[in-house]
């Protein structure tokens, strides 16, 4: 009974939908974007990119189509999962659009740093965000890389903290990383 039960478990998971890649036809998935940007400024006051107001689907395109912008999130689930991730990211971390949103976020950590990660995400859960954070992750290939000057945000259904928590977000320039 128990194997039946991990089985199902593990065939709801699997099942689960994951996001549709960012393109044209979803406007470079302008809604995720523009709720990661609007809740980015109503912690820190800035935004996604330097522009006054929150994301238009033309600047979400600039920013999921960007080689400079790494801006990742991941859902609330226990074992987080990544749902959103820039072009950056993706070469960053050698992995494709449909791969890296099955990725258990934890897995874009070492085994060693994920216990600092971990404390990472539960200062930012507890306090709305930190910023200037450094650590070390890897790819899917196993390549091992420093990131540096990382915001992490709490992400909610609006830039409300009393509104539904849905994951959380990380973003960092391609020219904070440190290939070791």
């Amino acid at each position: 009974k128990m194997l039946v039960n991990v089985v199902a478990t593990m065939a709801v998971c699997c099942a689960l939908p994951r996001p549709e890649a960012p393109a044209a036809s979803n406007l470079w998935q302008y809604d995720r974007a523009r709720q990661l940007d609007v809740n980015l400024r109503a912690l820190t006051g800035r935004g996604v990119l330097a522009c006054p107001s929150p994301l238009t689907p033309q600047e979400a395109r600039e920013v999921a189509e960007s080689d400079k912008i790494v801006l990742v999130a991941h859902g609330n689930e226990e074992d987080p999962i990544f749902n959103y991730a820039t072009r950056a990211a993706l070469k960053l971390w050698e992995s494709d659009w449909d791969n890296f949103v099955r990725l258990p976020s934890r897995k874009s950590a070492e085994v060693q740093e994920r216990s600092e990660r971990q404390r990472l995400l539960d200062e930012t859960r507890t306090k709305g965000y930190c910023d200037n954070y450094s650590g070390i992750r890897i790819s899917s290939t196993g390549k091992r890389f420093r990131i540096k000057d990382v915001v992490v945000w709490n992400v909610h259904e609006e830039a409300d903290r009393s509104k539904p928590y849905v994951g959380q977000a990380a973003m960092f320039n391609m020219d904070d990383i440190e290939f070791l």
